[in-house]
């Protein structure tokens, strides 16, 4: 589905570009229009409305009107309208251009009379991924915070409070390390731009591993943060998005599956594989394939439960209840995987801190000793 907008396009340097400004265009009103919470406004009112017996153009029309100062989501929802009335593959279509795969596989489903369900599934896989995204916001953000106002700190350290304390102290008789620290804070302030792109191109590196990194010790990593928090947080809404798929009764076939994947990461994609595998060459049920296939995606504890459930009589529905409950309790867990990211973000300030400030402590030590 990530690839829609590159449809169509004929394969010049001009259509190539073409194709670039609107994929660039989409993600930027997304992040205006398609924010989570949004999101499940958004599904709750079409839910809503398609319950008191609106029509879908009369639905998103409501829908435009209770967002008044929102362009970004009026234009959003203003191209659903006019791609419905091109019939249902369009419609799917164009909202699979707009929401995460999560949500937006589950209108492939898409038939007459079952549209109010889907928004109501959809409403249930955005707000689990609400409720994992606002735990791990709160416990990041805030570190984070402080890791900035560290750097900018060195980085004036290094262009104002270290050379005036070399000007009058002796900086042969300071320490290696306090000779490192004073190196480190004047490179830091003269080849600020060469930092600012190294820790971009580091944190890009992290993310890129995050998303595409599928090779030998990916499972390993999967134990720890970030990369455990990608895990569950895109398994969850995986997990969630198949079981209400199931509960509206889509068959898991290679069609299904092969859409499932379409706009998945990497990541994702690899472990969709691994439970197809099991399913296609083990026969085996969608929920005790989850556990076979070991990865621990999206977690331990839930592919068991899947496993344990799998085969009794809508046990679809029992799991995607246990599914919620879990995410709502484990909200706690996953603050404080999050605070260990916190806790080790918070150290590397203080060491960061303490390595840029020995120059300044050495020079008072040799101030103190020249005055006694």
């Amino acid at each position: 589905m990530r690839g829609a907008a590159l449809a169509g396009r004929p394969d010049t340097a001009s259509g190539r570009l073409q194709a670039l400004a609107e994929a660039l265009a989409v993600s930027a009103i997304r992040l205006a229009a398609g924010r989570t919470g949004a999101r499940v406004a958004i599904w709750n009112i079409m839910r809503r409305t398609l319950g008191a017996n609106f029509s879908m153009r009369e639905a998103i029309e409501v829908a435009i009107s209770a967002t008044p100062r929102n362009a970004a989501r009026r234009f959003m929802l203003r191209r659903w309208q006019y791609a419905y009335a091109d019939g249902n593959l369009a419609f799917v279509a164009e909202i699979a251009r707009w929401v995460p795969a999560s949500e937006g596989m589950i209108f492939a489903a898409l038939r007459q009379g079952n549209a109010r369900e889907l928004f109501g599934a959809a409403a249930r896989v955005a707000r689990v991924r609400q409720l994992q995204l606002r735990a791990i916001r709160g416990a990041v953000l805030q570190p984070c915070a402080i890791l900035a106002v560290t750097l900018a700190m060195v980085w004036w350290a290094g262009g104002e409070l270290l050379p005036r304390f070399r000007a009058f102290s002796d900086a042969e008789r300071w320490t290696g390390l306090a000779r490192a620290g004073y190196g480190f804070g004047t490179a830091l302030h003269d080849y600020d731009l060469l930092f600012g792109a190294l820790l971009a191109a580091g944190l890009a590196g992290i993310w890129i591993a995050v998303l595409r990194w599928t090779g030998p010790g990916r499972r390993k990593l999967d134990d720890f943060v970030p990369f455990s928090l990608y895990r569950v947080v895109n398994g969850t809404a995986f997990l969630l998005m198949v079981l209400e798929l199931m509960k509206l009764g889509v068959d898991l076939n290679e069609r299904t599956w092969r859409r499932l994947s379409a706009g998945a990461s990497p990541y994702v994609r690899s472990r969709m594989e691994a439970i197809q595998a099991e399913m296609v060459f083990g026969g085996m049920g969608f929920g005790r394939a989850l556990a076979a296939a070991g990865t621990g995606f999206p977690d331990y504890e839930l592919a068991a439960t899947a496993a344990a459930l799998d085969g009794r009589e809508g046990w679809h529905e029992e799991m995607g209840e246990f599914l919620v409950r879990w995410v709502e309790e484990s909200e706690e867990s996953m603050q404080t995987a999050a605070a260990a990211m916190s806790v080790f973000l918070l150290v590397c300030c203080v060491v960061l801190s303490m390595f840029v400030l020995l120059p300044v402590f050495q020079s008072f030590i040799h101030l103190r000793e020249v005055g006694s």
